[in-house]
């Protein structure tokens, strides 16, 4: 997707130079095929060589906050932070790192938490909660204990990083996709859906101009009539819109960021309804 954009980010000089401050902003062309994703977050600087960038940010946060190295001044900047796939092995190994992490919770564990995602899927509120929960606990360094899992089973640092990871993709999907998802999860159609996002995603990722393009017909061989469709609303709320007679499959450029949304999402919920 071709999309001028700009970032800017604003320092203030020590508070003796009360006039000295800097506005820069630099206009970035982003390249065709490309997603950006970006959050506003706060540096800060606890002492010589550590930094961090929290999670979560309110407005009482100092880039040099009190117990760190004497600074005669404080600085206060906005990173936005992004990241461009530039194709889509670059997105499917990213994908890849981070069900890796979750991998590394127990069965009981991956159960557990598939359970949990069930009951919260549609419910978008309980799920941006879940989400804000996990990036407290992020934040302050804890390790916590979902509600749904077992009290012996603890999300370290780095598996909540990855459940926070998908999580964010999870809540860029529709309630109703969601509701789908888990209807696709009770008729174990999570597998053949991977395939076809993946499909479609892996020969068009690049594509900047819409299009109808063949869908491998094994991919829909083993689906019923009611599986079949499910599947179509599925995809159909991303923009992907499958054609039965071929098949093949509309594709639009503009759907990409949302089709990245659903495929970091089966990816999960597949991968967690294998130990269940």
């Amino acid at each position: 997707m071709s999309a001028p954009t700009t970032h800017s980010w604003m320092c203030w000089s020590p508070a003796a130079l009360p006039q000295g401050s800097v506005n820069h902003k630099e206009a970035v062309t982003i390249p065709k095929g490309c997603v950006l994703a970006f959050r506003v977050r706060q540096l800060m600087v606890n002492g010589k060589d550590e930094w961090d960038i929290p999670h979560i940010c309110n407005d009482s946060m100092q880039t040099f906050p009190p117990g760190g190295a004497k600074r005669r001044g404080v600085c206060s900047i906005d990173c936005a932070l992004g990241e461009m796939h530039e194709d889509f092995k670059t997105l499917k190994e990213e994908v890849q790192r981070e069900t890796q992490e979750v991998e590394k919770l127990s069965q009981v564990g991956q159960s557990s938490l598939l359970t949990s995602l069930s009951n919260l899927l549609g419910k978008k509120k309980e799920l941006q909660d879940l989400e804000q929960t996990l990036e407290g606990a992020l934040d302050k360094g804890h390790e916590v204990t979902l509600e749904a899992l077992p009290k012996d089973v603890l999300l370290s640092k780095d598996a909540m990083g990855a459940v926070l990871y998908f999580l964010g993709a999870l809540t860029v999907l529709s309630e109703a996709q969601q509701k789908l998802l888990v209807k696709s999860l009770e008729k174990k159609l999570l597998p053949v859906q991977l395939k076809l996002v993946e499909s479609t995603m892996e020969q068009n990722f690049l594509q900047d101009k819409e299009g109808v393009f063949p869908l491998r017909p094994d991919l829909f061989s083993s689906l019923g009539e009611e599986e079949l469709t499910l599947t179509e609303a599925l995809v159909g709320l991303s923009g992907l819109e499958v054609q039965r007679s071929g098949p093949q499959y509309m594709w639009d450029p503009d759907t990409l960021p949302r089709l990245c949304a659903l495929y970091a999402g089966l990816s999960l919920l597949q991968l967690l309804s294998k130990a269940s």
